[in-house]
């Protein structure tokens, strides 16, 4: 009975979709399925006998979470992002102990995770995201100016700012605070042909109204009281051959978008108690997070200079509406901390629905700053998702439902209640099932199924 039981159990592991390996308590490969070599591009390499540490001191692997869960007697966990193929791999080690506290066996799982976390829908989906991960974020050598486009809404707004950075024409980035409006302007700059010039970034918000035309244009000696000797040159002036930022163009006073007007029509400014104009050679990129329109009709901003300025338009989503970017940015800002505090955390798959199904109002800044705080407060090797969030999330999920008495019972029934809830209001707001799909991130095949499943009645 037991070969029997044996002989079906490792039938089984053989036919399983996740990666299985046994190993002994020196990382000596013990049992391993095809699916384990298979992930983790063992191969050969993957079978019995094989000395795991060996694999990592030669290089031919970067990490074994099962050396890790010798070295800890825990279970270590980690994710590892597959460029080439599958997009985002987990692997789960645990150590299996005798009865005088050794270390017997460790029991390694790996397994594709890229369908839980709506990071492929099919295999070109999944190589065009893993592509984007790739030439935004790893190919770049400087870690803080790289940006992470996943999401095509992300893709199309960085194409927009490769094309418009070939030409020295006036770019109007728009979108909610806090949605990176800094970085694509700076990434506009960094593949312009003003590249290796300035990059002079001014909040327009955080200077004085009086003080702002002295910041922008300069003045020159004996023009002030007590000044600097031989006056004070502008930001303009600073940018020579290079780029202005001109973030929170929205708050500039009237009277300066009159002056700034001047400038942009005859590329030249005057400083301050200066006789002579001053030729410009800069080029300009603004940013607002108000509606510059609105303020127009309001008579708050100069319809001459918006359209001035509006030469071409970028519109910045809210993280909330590009939520394939949420997880490979968090990932992202977990390596930059890593290196900054020199740690080692890493981010375990359970919370991961917790970062993407929160709303993040706070946009890029806010997810960044979670994660900050994450890396440096979790107490252990593995990030902890802050209360804020997981209260937030659950306030948010169970709004969702139909049902405004729920009864505490069984939580499948609870659970499919919720979901056929959720796809009824998508399907009356989105109109269509293709369109639902779209907007959940989806194959629409999946939209059919879960329709049919619930007895929803909807058009194509």
């Amino acid at each position: 009975m037991k070969e029997l039981i044996k002989k079906d159990l490792l039938r089984c592991l053989e036919q399983s979709h996740d990666g299985f390996m046994v190993s002994d308590s020196k990382g000596i490969i013990l049992y391993s399925n095809e699916a384990y070599r298979r992930l983790t591009k063992l191969y050969e390499r993957g079978g019995c006998g094989t000395d795991l540490k060996e694999l990592v001191g030669a290089g031919e692997i970067d990490s074994s979470t099962c050396m890790q869960a010798i070295s800890h007697r825990d279970m270590v966990s980690s994710v590892h992002l597959d460029y080439e193929h599958d997009g985002v791999i987990l692997s789960a080690s645990k150590p299996i102990f005798s009865e005088d506290g050794m270390i017997e066996y460790v029991i390694n799982n790996v397994r594709d995770t890229s369908e839980f976390f709506n990071l492929k829908h099919d295999l070109e989906e999944a190589r065009a995201a893993i592509d984007a991960i790739a030439s935004h974020v790893v190919s770049e050598d400087n870690i803080e100016s790289r940006i992470v486009a996943v999401s095509p809404k992300m893709q199309e707004t960085l194409s927009i700012a490769k094309r418009a950075s070939a030409f020295n024409v006036a770019v109007l980035i728009q979108g909610e605070s806090g949605t990176g409006k800094e970085v694509v302007a700076q990434y506009i700059h960094d593949h312009s042909p003003r590249k290796k010039e300035a990059f002079i970034a001014v909040n327009c918000g955080a200077i004085p109204d009086n003080l702002i035309e002295t910041e922008l244009f300069g003045y020159a000696e004996g023009t002030f009281t007590g000044q600097t000797r031989g006056g004070k040159q502008g930001l303009l002036d600073a940018a020579r051959g290079g780029t202005v930022f001109l973030d929170e163009i929205g708050d500039m006073p009237l009277p300066m978008q009159v002056k700034l007007l001047r400038v942009l029509e005859t590329n030249t400014f005057r400083p301050v108690g200066c006789t002579k104009d001053h030729e410009l050679d800069a080029r300009f990129i603004y940013a607002t997070n108000k509606d510059l329109k609105k303020m127009v009709e309001e008579g708050t901003f100069r319809d001459d200079l918006y359209y001035r300025m509006n030469v071409i338009s970028i519109e910045l989503s809210p993280l909330r509406e590009r939520k394939e970017d949420i997880i490979p940015m968090a990932l992202f800002f977990l390596e930059q901390f890593n290196q900054k505090y020199r740690l080692r955390k890493t981010m375990p798959p359970d919370i991961f629905s917790g970062l993407q199904n929160y709303r993040w109002p706070g946009n890029v800044r806010e997810l960044k700053n979670t994660i900050e705080t994450m890396t440096v407060m979790s107490s252990g090797s593995l990030l902890e998702l802050p209360e804020r969030i997981r209260d937030n999330v659950r306030t948010d999920t169970f709004k969702l439902t139909a049902d405004a008495n729920v009864q505490v019972g069984d939580l499948n029934a609870f659970i499919e209640r919720q979901e056929k809830a959720y796809l009824i209001y998508c399907y009356e707001k989105c109109g269509t099932t293709r369109k639902m799909a779209e907007e959940l991130n989806v194959n629409h095949s999946t939209i059919m199924r879960k329709l049919k499943k619930y007895d929803i009645k909807a058009n194509k």
